[in-house]
Parts: C-alpha cells; structure tokens; sequence
C-alpha cells in the first residue's frame, strides 16, 4: 500500500469535494483520478498536469463551491435581462469563431485575400 503524501491527500480531498456535490461525472474528477493513480506508482505529476491541476484547485476552492451553491440565490432580474440578451444574440447570429479566418501559424504572415468559408458568408 501506497503511503498518503501531502499531494495524494490534496488530491483526495479535491475529489472528495466532487463526490459530496455529486459531480464525479465531470472532467476535473476523471483527471484528478488520473493523477492520483500516477502518485501512487510513486511519480509525480508533470509541469502539465501541474498547471491543470492549479486551475481545478481554484473551481474547487471552498470560495468557488461557496459561490457557485450561492447563484440562485444571487440571481435576480437585471442578471435574467442580461442573460436574456446575450440568449437571442448568440440564437440570431450564432458563436464568432466559425465566421472568423483561422489564425497563421506563429511565425508566418497572413497572406492575403484570406476569407471565411462561401458557407460562412452565406449565412451571415
């Protein structure tokens, strides 16, 4: 058996967050398994998965969890209004990116004319 080192026992205890909330389904739970798998074959996570786990840390810090069981009760009519113009926005003329030209390869000019797909335009 595998002894707990401060990581695993971090690690535990994110994952035991996820399974209090019932999100044991979600991409944060399946990594975090992952890596407590690889922890206990006495590796350490890698300066990748380092960052990610950084970013899980802060969407389940008790003040992320805090806030996100305070939303409805936060949610009022001006956040509703709000919601409700960006819903018929993005219904009408759709998310930006598909009518937007890929970005060059770092390093590499535009090279003109670039233009969005015919099926793009059309449906401008």
């Amino acid at each position: 058996m595998t002894e707990q080192t401060p990581v695993l026992n971090e690690l535990n205890n994110l994952l035991g967050k996820m399974m209090i909330v019932g999100e044991e389904s979600c991409w944060d739970y399946g990594f975090l398994e992952s890596v407590i798998e690889r922890c206990k074959k006495g590796k350490i996570p890698t300066y990748g998965q380092q960052n990610v786990l950084k970013d899980i840390h802060v969407r389940w810090s008790d003040e992320a969890m805090k806030s996100r069981a305070d939303f409805s009760q936060n949610w009022n009519e001006e956040k509703e209004q709000a919601f409700f113009i960006a819903l018929q926005y993005y219904k009408q003329t759709g998310y930006y990116s598909s009518s937007t030209p890929p970005s060059p390869p770092q390093g590499r000019e535009l090279v003109p004319p670039l233009f969005p797909p015919r099926r793009t335009i059309l449906c401008l």
